[in-house]
C-alpha cells in the first residue's frame, strides 16, 4: 500500500506572517505621516488652530497650526493666451484631450 505524503503548510504559514507584517509596517508608517500626529520632539499640538486673520503676516505664529481667514482675491485678470480668455479667477484650467482614429477603406 503506497504511503501518502503528507501536506507541507510550512510555505503558506510563512507567507501569511509576511502578509501581516507588512500590513502592520505600513499601518504604522500611516500613523507617523498623518498631519495630525503629535510631534516627537514632545511638543504639544493644539486641539483647534489659532484663527487669525489674512490681513497680515505675523512671524509670532510661524511654525504654528493656523487657520486662516479672509476674502479672496485677485491682483489682476488671467489671461490665456494662445485661447484669447480673460478672467477675475485665482486659477485658470485648460483641458485638452485629442481622439484619433483611422478610416477603414475596403482594403481593410
Amino acid at each position: 500500500m503506497a504511503r501518502a505524503r503528507r501536506k507541507n503548510r510550512t510555505p503558506s504559514f510563512v507567507l501569511v506572517v509576511v502578509v501581516l507584517a507588512a500590513l502592520a509596517a505600513g499601518a504604522w508608517f500611516v500613523l507617523q505621516r498623518s498631519p495630525h500626529a503629535v510631534p516627537s520632539d514632545g511638543a504639544s499640538v493644539a486641539a483647534t488652530p489659532a484663527a487669525i486673520s489674512a490681513e497680515r503676516v505675523d512671524p509670532a505664529n510661524d511654525g504654528r497650526r493656523v487657520v486662516v481667514s479672509g476674502s479672496l482675491k485677485v491682483a489682476r485678470p488671467l489671461r490665456d493666451p494662445q485661447l484669447g480668455i480673460s478672467t477675475e479667477a485665482v486659477v485658470l484650467l485648460r483641458t485638452v484631450e485629442m481622439l484619433q482614429w483611422r478610416e477603414c477603406g475596403p482594403s481593410d
